[in-house]
């Protein structure tokens, strides 16, 4: 198309909306799943090396304290289909929000636990926080 002085006359450009997010944002964010993730799968390796050592300190037998693992693996079990759903039901980043803060949280309770009873309801609670989190 060419304007009366025979100049090519362009198009205006189209308004394509920019996005909002900026990369730092990003890198926190990826930083932050990176992370959950890698803290769920590093607490239950470290609490298979201080069996030994808790059966000791919380005088307690080896079946008994096979509960703790156990507990965490059964309610990690139940609660991975539910996440999808739940994901769909209260939002994503809600979500993984809401399982992170009661991960973090039944881990500081796991480590103030008085007896193996406490220890084994603290470590099943950190389960469900620690199954949503994947």
């Amino acid at each position: 198309m060419r304007t009366s002085s025979g100049a090519v006359a362009t198009l205006p450009a189209p308004n394509v909306p920019r996005s909002t997010t900026s990369s730092s944002y990003l890198l926190w964010a990826m930083t932050s799943l990176v992370l959950g993730g890698y803290i769920s799968v590093l607490t239950s390796h470290v609490m298979n090396m201080v069996l030994p050592k808790m059966m000791n300190d919380l005088g307690a037998d080896v079946i008994t304290i096979r509960w703790v693992i156990t507990a965490y693996m059964i309610s990690n079990a139940v609660v991975m289909p539910l996440s999808g759903w739940l994901a769909r039901t209260l939002g994503a980043r809600d979500l993984y929000i809401y399982c992170l803060l009661v991960f973090v949280g039944s881990t500081v309770a796991c480590g103030m636990a008085a007896n193996v009873s406490m220890l084994i309801a603290f470590r099943a609670f950190q389960g469900l926080g620690g199954g949503m989190i994947f």
